[in-house]
């Protein structure tokens, strides 16, 4: 199972690194956060800074 996870998060670090240098392409992207769900464009780009770091510490 944990090969699976990392695997999930090499994908979702690659649409959350072009989703906050492509906003127009990943306007629907939702990630989940915290217990609820949100829009990556509607973050703020420290939030999204954020989830990038943690997202790649764990690879």
């Amino acid at each position: 199972m944990k090969k699976k996870n990392k695997k999930n998060n090499k994908k979702n670090f690659k649409y959350e690194i072009n989703g906050q240098k492509n906003t127009e392409q990943y306007n629907n992207l939702q990630i989940r956060v915290a217990g609820y769900s949100a829009f990556w464009i509607d973050l703020p780009k420290e939030t999204q800074d954020s989830i990038i770091s943690r997202t790649e510490h764990n690879l």
